[in-house]
């Protein structure tokens, strides 16, 4: 897995066989980001879930408000 950081979103790729072995990989970006930045997931959001040929890339952001 994969986390880049820009301007308040967080963008998680993870390879398919990571996207596979998760029930959700919006739910598993949005743990992955909580632990690694030390953000509250009440504070975030998955805004986009894009599947393709590698895997999957999920968009995390700020929940409105925060």
């Amino acid at each position: 897995m994969d986390i880049k950081q820009q301007e308040g979103e967080w963008t998680v790729a993870m390879s398919f066989g990571k996207a596979r072995d998760v029930d959700s990989p919006a739910d598993h970006a949005l743990t992955a980001v909580a632990e690694e930045y030390a953000v509250s997931r009440s504070k975030i959001k998955s805004r986009v879930v894009r599947y393709h040929e590698d895997g999957v890339t999920v968009v995390v952001s700020q929940s409105d408000g925060h």
